[in-house]
């Protein structure tokens, strides 16, 4: 399939990339913009989170945290997924 990522090689593009912002920005709050086909992904590679997640619009927030030294082994959870925040 010709210009499409294949899930096994973004699974671990994602866990490869969520661990090396987490263990450099150990304790910190990092922002990373993404399209819901990876988030969904993050969700269930490193939030174990299979066959739980949710629909993902654009514009929504999903959280996962770091519990840990990310690369090094950190222990990841997903806190929210597809929160749409709406201004009041």
């Amino acid at each position: 399939a010709g210009g499409i990522e294949a899930v096994g090689s973004m699974a671990a593009r994602c866990s490869d990339v969520l661990g090396a912002i987490a263990a450099r920005h150990p304790g910190g709050m990092v922002v990373a913009v993404s399209h819901g086909g990876l988030v969904h992904t993050a969700c269930v590679e490193v939030g174990g989170m299979d066959g739980e997640v949710p629909h993902i619009s654009n514009g929504s927030v999903t959280t996962l945290k770091c519990d840990g030294a990310g690369a090094a082994g950190g222990a990841w959870r997903v806190e929210q997924v597809g929160e749409v925040i709406v201004p009041r």
